[in-house]
């Protein structure tokens, strides 16, 4: 049972080696490599999380603020509003949801990177 573990591990990193060189390729030789490299400047932001964000968002200039780039991602807060109050609550997540998710695999290798 075991080899058959190892074989069916190797079988994946067979299949990812040509996804990671595609990726490497994007990130090195493509007319978004310098915003791909500026975003691994970033602690804990390495070459597929900078790819993945650059694939998501496109053009970052499209953005006049940050706000405007969480709201496409999903990251406002809801509001609950009657009269004078007003009450903010959780993340909406009504938009780009993959945009949302990548930071998130960054911030989970973080921890892992900066113990060793």
């Amino acid at each position: 049972m075991y080899q058959e573990y190892l074989h069916h591990l190797d079988e994946i990193e067979g299949r990812l080696k040509p996804l990671e060189a595609a990726i490497h390729l994007e990130a090195t030789e493509s007319e978004r490599t310098p915003v791909i490299q500026a975003l691994q400047t970033l602690k804990g932001v390495a070459e597929v999380i900078a790819t993945s964000l650059v694939a998501e968002v496109g053009e970052f200039r499209r953005f006049r603020n940050p706000k405007q780039l969480m709201a496409y991602a999903g990251l406002v807060p809801s509001e609950y509003s009657s009269g004078v109050s007003r009450k903010q609550g959780r993340i909406t997540e009504s938009g780009n949801s993959h945009l949302r998710r990548v930071p998130r695999r960054g911030s989970m290798v973080l921890p892992i990177q900066t113990r060793y």
